[in-house]
Formats: structure tokens, sequence, C-alpha cells
């Protein structure tokens, strides 16, 4: 008699536990929608802000005169370009000889930053 006591608790526990565990996963799907929504919401208004940008930034080299000025400035954007990807590819060579050496680079702080850090010019 005891056993099957014990028995039926041991039930009753998993079935509140099985109800936990189903809750718990539906919380989480509800919360993944909304991220999903949540991210495509993101994107949709940085697409946006990347055009209000551009067409912010065309019109102030509209309100530039001087051609040779425009020409500079042209000039220094297409530079400033260049200079960003050139940075890009030496720091993602960098990155990767770091991650790929074996180095415990998890663990040093300045290899973690070297590895992870987001030079935030990414375009």
């Amino acid at each position: 008699m005891p056993l099957i006591q014990q028995r039926d608790e041991l039930s009753i526990t998993l079935t509140q536990l099985s109800t936990g565990v189903l809750s718990a996963r539906n919380e989480i799907k509800k919360v993944e929608s909304e991220h999903m929504v949540t991210a495509r919401k993101n994107a949709e208004l940085a697409t946006t802000m990347i055009a209000l940008a551009k067409e912010a930034d065309m019109q102030r080299k509209e309100d530039i005169d001087d051609p040779k000025a425009k020409q500079q400035l042209d000039q220094l954007g297409a530079s400033m370009k260049t200079s960003r990807q050139r940075w890009r590819i030496i720091k993602g060579t960098a990155s990767a000889t770091i991650a790929e050496s074996g180095v415990d680079w998890a663990r040093d702080p300045k290899l973690l930053e070297i590895v992870l850090d987001n030079d935030g010019n990414e375009r």
C-alpha cells in the first residue's frame, strides 16, 4: 500500500512538473515570436534610418555651392570608405589569426577585445 501511495504522489508531482515545462515552453515560443516581430521591425526602422541619413547627407552636399569644396568632400568620403575597408580587412585577419591559433583568447582580456571588438562602423 505505501508503494502505491508513493507512486501516486510521484505521478502527481510528475504531472505538475510536466505542466510547468509545457507552460515554460509556451512562454518561450511566445517570447521568440515577439522577438522575431521586434527584430523585423528593428530591421525596417534601421533601413528607414539609413535612408534618411543618406538623404540628409545628400542635402548637405547640395547646400554647398563651391564645386571645389564638393569635389574635396567627395574625395574625402571615398578616402574614408577605403580606409574603413582596409581597417576591417586588417581587423578581420587579426581576429581570425588569434581565434584559430589555439591560444585561449577567451581568458585573455586583450585578445578577447581584439577578437570580439566591433569597430562600430559596420556598413
